[in-house]
């Protein structure tokens, strides 16, 4: 829960949103986060598999399963998918 704590003070630091706005450079930052979900969908495999296999694939990270930094191949484009965690009503 840290370190996905420490990704939302990332995010709120960097304000991609902003910086594209402005016509910065996002790649590093979305690289960043990218990198940072599929950390986090791989130490999530055994607790919610199907939810983590989704993210890996939305990420085109399904084949990568090594825990070290810089496993994706930037320049991919991630997929849209649906939502893994629908709200309840």
């Amino acid at each position: 829960q840290e370190y996905v704590t420490q990704l939302d003070v990332y995010i709120n630091n960097t304000k991609p949103w902003e910086m594209a706005k402005n016509g910065e450079n996002t790649d590093e930052v979305i690289y960043t986060l990218a990198e940072s979900l599929r950390m986090i969908a791989i130490a999530h495999l055994p607790i919610i598999p199907e939810a983590a296999e989704k993210i890996l694939a939305q990420l085109g990270a399904s084949d990568i399963r090594t825990r070290e930094w810089g496993g994706l191949v930037g320049g991919e484009k991630a997929e849209k998918g649906e939502a893994l965690f629908p709200r309840l009503a």
